[in-house]
């Protein structure tokens, strides 16, 4: 079985962010990665990355939830703070 990395990518390839996005080999003036022009935000990520589980799972908050290691509860609080229904 291959094991995936918190990237995406199988581990031993190059399929994870380090190592295919000529962006996090740029650094800032006190060395930390910068972030590409055009990225979103994070709570954008957030809220595309719920509706898309939610349009998945034909919004069944219980599957999304379980899907993304949330507890109901806090995948509705998620919505709730985000502004998805």
């Amino acid at each position: 079985m291959r094991r995936v990395s918190h990237f995406g990518g199988h581990e031993g390839n190059s399929g994870g962010l380090a190592g295919s996005w000529p962006a996090f080999h740029a650094r800032n003036s006190v060395g930390l990665p910068e972030v590409p022009r055009g990225a979103l935000s994070l709570h954008e990520t957030e809220r595309r990355l719920i509706l898309e589980t939610l349009a998945r799972y034909r919004g069944n908050k219980s599957r999304t939830a379980k899907h993304l290691g949330l507890t109901w509860a806090a995948l509705d609080r998620r919505c709730r703070k985000l502004g998805i229904e």
